[in-house]
């Protein structure tokens, strides 16, 4: 099974009060109801099987438009396992990216605590000013993450914009602070989040290769992912 961090939300709760009542007053049998849920009760965006079309138009993008394969990472900054893939999968695919058979998109997913949103409304504001500058940003966040993960309430801000200054010259990390305070990217950060959550995906990283779910394997091997690539490329 791939290494995911999981949202804990109401459709947890919802679930298991529904089974429960069941149970109570129903008396029906758990095991199938639970079954139905598992399988035919989960969306389709988070079946490997199906093909999904993901609405990832205003999303950070990296590569050629008309490459052939489309990936689409939907993660946390704060995430271990999104760092892991960052660190092992993204620098595998820089080649697949400069040759133009790639084209890839971070889609964030920013739940995890504390300060779930600050992450996600600084890399609107770095990529309103400069979207290429998005990457440097993207970079500089999964490399820094430990010491990120480390800091008290109330001081993400102030560590994001200092990473801004460090490595993305070419960024106002003065305008990003401000932005940042004034909650200004924060609604388009809930609609990532809302969207991301209708698609019935709980955990992170979730990646999509051609609007076909990853496999575990793919997301815990760099072999089987490279693997997985040529495939879809056939030869390209």
């Amino acid at each position: 099974m791939a290494n995911r961090h999981k949202q804990k939300g109401k459709r947890d709760n919802t679930t298991i009060v529904f089974i429960t009542l069941l149970v109570l007053f129903l008396g029906v049998g758990v095991y199938s109801l639970v079954n139905m849920f598992n399988s035919g009760g989960k969306s389709d965006a988070v079946q490997p099987d199906k093909v999904i079309d993901l609405k990832v138009e205003k999303q950070a993008k990296i590569g050629k438009a008309d490459a052939p394969v489309k990936i689409v990472e939907i993660g946390d900054f704060r995430c271990p396992h999104c760092k892991l893939f960052h660190d092992q999968h993204y620098a595998q695919l820089k080649p697949y990216i400069d040759s133009g058979k790639v084209q890839f998109t971070f889609a964030p997913f920013q739940f995890m605590k504390p300060e779930p949103l600050v992450a996600g409304m600084a890399a609107k504001s770095v990529m309103a000013q400069n979207k290429e500058a998005f990457w440097k940003f993207y970079d500089a966040v999964y490399n820094n993450q430990v010491e990120y993960n480390k800091l008290p309430e109330g001081k993400a801000a102030d560590f994001l914009v200092d990473l801004i200054k460090k490595n993305i010259p070419e960024v106002s990390a003065e305008q990003v602070a401000k932005d940042i305070k004034s909650d200004k990217y924060k609604a388009d950060v809930e609609a990532d989040n809302k969207y991301v959550e209708s698609l019935g995906i709980t955990g992170v990283p979730v990646v999509y290769i051609n609007g076909k779910m990853a496999t575990d394997a793919e997301i815990n091997n760099v072999q089987a992912f490279k693997t997985r690539l040529d495939k879809e490329l056939g030869g390209k």
